[in-house]
Protein backbone atom coordinates (compact mmCIF):
# COMPACT_ATOMS: atom_id res chain seq x y z
CA UNK A 1 0.00 0.00 0.00
CA UNK A 2 2.81 2.49 1.28
CA UNK A 3 4.53 1.65 -2.59
CA UNK A 4 1.18 2.82 -4.47
CA UNK A 5 0.63 5.84 -2.00
CA UNK A 6 4.39 6.58 -2.86
CA UNK A 7 3.97 6.31 -7.00
CA UNK A 8 1.01 8.35 -6.62
CA UNK A 9 2.53 11.35 -4.82
CA UNK A 10 5.05 11.05 -7.95
CA UNK A 11 2.80 11.03 -10.70
CA UNK A 12 1.05 13.69 -8.76
CA UNK A 13 4.40 15.89 -8.54
CA UNK A 14 4.88 14.90 -12.38
CA UNK A 15 1.44 15.88 -13.49
CA UNK A 16 1.69 19.30 -11.56
CA UNK A 17 4.77 20.58 -13.02
CA UNK A 18 3.23 19.50 -16.61
CA UNK A 19 -0.21 21.29 -15.53
CA UNK A 20 1.80 24.48 -15.06
CA UNK A 21 3.63 24.47 -18.36
CA UNK A 22 -0.25 23.84 -20.62
CA UNK A 23 -0.48 20.18 -20.09
CA UNK A 24 -2.25 19.88 -23.15
CA UNK A 25 1.05 20.35 -25.26
CA UNK A 26 2.27 17.39 -23.35
CA UNK A 27 -0.85 15.08 -24.09
CA UNK A 28 -0.02 15.04 -27.49
CA UNK A 29 3.57 13.47 -26.83
CA UNK A 30 1.80 10.45 -24.66
CA UNK A 31 3.97 7.63 -26.36
CA UNK A 32 7.25 9.15 -25.81
CA UNK A 33 6.76 10.67 -22.37
CA UNK A 34 4.73 7.42 -20.81
CA UNK A 35 8.60 5.32 -22.16
CA UNK A 36 10.73 8.32 -20.45
CA UNK A 37 9.07 8.46 -17.22
CA UNK A 38 8.31 4.71 -17.22
CA UNK A 39 11.75 3.72 -18.00
CA UNK A 40 13.57 6.93 -16.50
CA UNK A 41 11.69 6.07 -12.93
CA UNK A 42 12.67 2.75 -12.87
CA UNK A 43 16.57 3.55 -13.74
CA UNK A 44 15.96 6.09 -10.57
CA UNK A 45 14.87 3.13 -8.53
CA UNK A 46 17.40 0.74 -9.43
CA UNK A 47 20.15 3.51 -8.81
CA UNK A 48 18.81 3.13 -5.26
CA UNK A 49 20.40 -0.11 -5.07
CA UNK A 50 16.69 -2.05 -4.10
CA UNK A 51 14.23 -3.68 -5.76
CA UNK A 52 11.59 -2.06 -4.20
CA UNK A 53 12.69 1.15 -6.07
CA UNK A 54 12.07 -0.36 -9.37
CA UNK A 55 8.70 -1.65 -8.41
CA UNK A 56 7.86 2.40 -7.19
CA UNK A 57 9.24 3.57 -10.62
CA UNK A 58 6.98 0.70 -12.26
CA UNK A 59 3.84 1.62 -10.12
CA UNK A 60 4.49 5.10 -10.59
CA UNK A 61 4.85 4.84 -14.55
CA UNK A 62 1.67 2.43 -14.93
CA UNK A 63 -0.14 5.46 -13.25
CA UNK A 64 1.42 8.19 -15.36
CA UNK A 65 0.23 6.18 -18.19
CA UNK A 66 -3.38 5.33 -17.35
CA UNK A 67 -3.83 9.08 -16.01
CA UNK A 68 -2.40 10.27 -18.93
CA UNK A 69 -4.31 8.16 -21.01
CA UNK A 70 -7.99 9.54 -19.20
CA UNK A 71 -6.60 13.35 -19.79
CA UNK A 72 -6.05 13.16 -23.34
CA UNK A 73 -9.58 11.27 -23.37
CA UNK A 74 -10.72 13.81 -20.73
CA UNK A 75 -9.74 17.26 -22.00
CA UNK A 76 -8.05 16.86 -25.36
CA UNK A 77 -4.83 17.38 -25.98
CA UNK A 78 -2.90 19.81 -28.43
CA UNK A 79 -0.45 18.70 -31.31
CA UNK A 80 2.08 20.21 -32.82
CA UNK A 81 2.29 20.60 -36.77
CA UNK A 82 4.74 22.89 -39.23
CA UNK A 83 1.56 25.65 -38.85
CA UNK A 84 1.78 25.54 -34.90
CA UNK A 85 -0.03 23.92 -32.13
CA UNK A 86 -3.52 22.41 -33.40
CA UNK A 87 -5.56 21.14 -30.62
CA UNK A 88 -7.76 18.59 -30.84
CA UNK A 89 -10.70 17.94 -29.11
CA UNK A 90 -11.77 15.20 -26.32
CA UNK A 91 -13.05 12.05 -27.60
CA UNK A 92 -15.41 11.81 -24.47
CA UNK A 93 -17.63 14.60 -24.15
CA UNK A 94 -20.68 15.31 -22.12
CA UNK A 95 -23.31 17.54 -23.31
CA UNK A 96 -25.36 19.93 -21.73
CA UNK A 97 -28.07 17.71 -21.89
CA UNK A 98 -26.75 14.90 -20.55
CA UNK A 99 -25.64 16.76 -17.86
CA UNK A 100 -29.15 18.23 -17.48
CA UNK A 101 -30.54 15.03 -17.84
CA UNK A 102 -28.34 13.18 -14.21
CA UNK A 103 -28.60 16.27 -12.23
CA UNK A 104 -32.90 16.14 -12.78
CA UNK A 105 -32.89 12.44 -11.92
CA UNK A 106 -30.53 13.37 -8.78
CA UNK A 107 -32.82 16.07 -7.90
CA UNK A 108 -35.78 13.52 -8.58
CA UNK A 109 -33.82 10.63 -6.42
CA UNK A 110 -33.18 12.93 -3.53
CA UNK A 111 -36.85 14.19 -3.46
CA UNK A 112 -38.25 11.02 -3.54
CA UNK A 113 -36.10 9.88 -0.62
CA UNK A 114 -37.39 12.47 1.50
CA UNK A 115 -41.08 12.06 1.04
CA UNK A 116 -40.56 8.19 1.54
CA UNK A 117 -38.66 9.17 4.61
CA UNK A 118 -41.17 11.73 5.71
CA UNK A 119 -44.54 9.50 5.01
CA UNK A 120 -42.71 6.36 7.01
CA UNK A 121 -41.30 8.40 10.12
CA UNK A 122 -43.87 11.57 10.45
CA UNK A 123 -42.88 15.43 9.90
CA UNK A 124 -41.44 15.96 13.27
CA UNK A 125 -39.24 12.73 13.77
CA UNK A 126 -37.93 13.30 10.09
CA UNK A 127 -37.16 17.26 11.26
CA UNK A 128 -35.18 15.99 14.40
CA UNK A 129 -32.98 13.58 13.00
CA UNK A 130 -32.20 14.86 9.35
CA UNK A 131 -32.05 19.35 10.12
Amino acid sequence: MEMILMAAGTVAAILIVMAKLDIRKFLGFDAPLDIIVTFGLGALGAATGTFSGVILGIFAGLMFSLVFWLLKKLIGYQKLTLQGWVTVAPAWRVSDEQVKAAKAKAAKSRRERVQRAWQSQGATTWLRENL
